[in-house]
């Protein structure tokens, strides 16, 4: 669960996300962040997306956000399967990375 700012209906800056135990967004943020540990190419392309669009001027934080979105849903494929990238038919990771 997210609490509000009861202002302006929005998290503030300051104000941390609250998620219920056993959503599944969480599970899938964690799923990202241990990814991008075990996975340079996917790091380096996730970093690559940010700068580039860091250089743009965006009218709200929102639309930098919904720019990542194609970015993010490859490499959540490739973490859902446990492919790598640029590895001949995305072969399967070691059984110590499946563990994530």
């Amino acid at each position: 669960m997210v609490r509000a700012s009861p202002v302006q209906g929005r998290r503030t800056r300051d104000e941390p996300a609250r998620v219920s135990a056993g959503c599944p967004e969480l599970d899938r943020c964690r799923l990202f962040r241990d990814w991008l540990r075990i996975t340079p190419q996917d790091v380096a392309l996730y970093a690559r997306t940010k700068q580039e669009l860091a250089t743009q001027t965006w009218a709200h934080v929102q639309d930098y956000a919904n720019a990542k979105q194609g970015v993010i849903a490859e490499i959540m494929a490739r973490a859902e399967a446990r492919t790598v990238p640029g590895e001949e038919n995305d072969a399967k990771l070691s059984t110590a990375a499946k563990l994530i």
